[in-house]
């Protein structure tokens, strides 16, 4: 966030709060249904995966995961069978938005691996 300009401050009589008119430029983020994004991987449970892209929650439950990817206890991580690729913590993965919803003032969005070129960026 860049500051650009702001003015003087004014008093509130009543609870001394001040308030003040700013003007700046801000880099945001806003998600779309079926919109591709890379992750870091944030927590890692049997029933699946957290990720974050930036300040959003994003889960993938095992049915979103590639059929190859078992989860594994000991090493808290999914890996797969076939190439031995591992998901684990602050691993990066790129995942397909399915659905947004905004409860309790922040965003959870749910979203998909089992696609082409979806899954561990290597």
């Amino acid at each position: 966030m860049k500051i650009l300009e702001y003015g003087l401050g004014k008093v509130i009589d009543t609870t001394g709060d001040v308030v003040y008119n700013v003007k700046y430029s801000a880099i945001m983020l806003k998600l779309f249904v079926n919109e591709v994004v890379d992750c870091v991987v944030d927590k890692i449970e049997s029933y699946g995966i957290n990720v974050r892209v930036g300040p959003i929650n994003i889960f993938l439950s095992t049915k979103e995961i590639p059929s190859d990817f078992k989860y594994n206890e000991n090493s808290q991580s999914f890996i797969s069978d076939k190439d031995m690729a591992e998901i684990k913590i602050d691993s990066e993965v790129r995942c397909r938005i399915k659905a947004i919803n905004y409860e309790y003032n922040q965003f959870m969005c749910t979203a998909t691996m089992n696609q082409a070129y979806l899954g561990p960026l290597k």
